[in-house]
């Protein structure tokens, strides 16, 4: 009698004997996927970037709320990084939109480069008048709430920030 791979049958066989056609149809890593160290490790610099800017928003909290910081402080600070940032922002869209494509992934899209300056000076101006504007009106309504609401709905905030921030094409959910 021939052996076979079942175990309800008796067979003449010892329950510890293995044939050397037992491990035929053994199928490894099917449903494997390789991943590329350049590419993963681009992709999670948006996960660093996140974390980095909730990490320095806490800072800046606590030491704004110890009085070690000013808000003309850090006005100017996020002010200057704004400028910066934006002027890096541009070279990057000028030099990507002479160069051709030459990897897989782009940090800045082509329906991005299409904006001008004077579009973003549009949106950055409309966003300011309505922070200035509203600001009043936001200090009038959180002044009967309790400070542990207000640090309660920060973290759930920051946390929701988090969560639900839309780290790639890729990311998987």
């Amino acid at each position: 009698m021939a052996w076979k791979k079942i175990l309800y049958e008796r067979q003449s066989y010892a329950d510890n004997y293995v044939d050397h056609t037992f491990l035929d149809e053994l199928k490894k890593n099917v449903n494997t996927h390789t991943y590329r160290f350049w590419p993963t490790v681009i992709e999670s610099g948006v996960i660093t970037q996140q974390l980095s800017s909730i990490v320095l928003f806490v800072a800046a909290f606590a030491f704004m709320n110890a009085d070690k910081l000013s808000l003309k402080a850090v006005f100017l600070l996020s002010g200057t990084a704004a400028v910066l940032g934006y002027a890096a922002y541009r070279c990057i869209c000028v030099s990507t939109a002479t160069l051709p494509a030459i990897s897989s992934f782009n940090v800045i899209e082509e329906s991005q480069t299409k904006r001008s300056v004077t579009d973003d000076l549009k949106t950055a101006i409309l966003f300011l008048a309505l922070a200035y504007g509203l600001s009043p009106i936001l200090h009038t309504l959180t002044e009967s709430i309790s400070t542990d609401t207000i640090y309660a709905m920060t973290a759930a905030m920051l946390f929701g920030n988090l969560v639900l921030y839309d780290y790639g094409p890729n990311a998987a959910m």
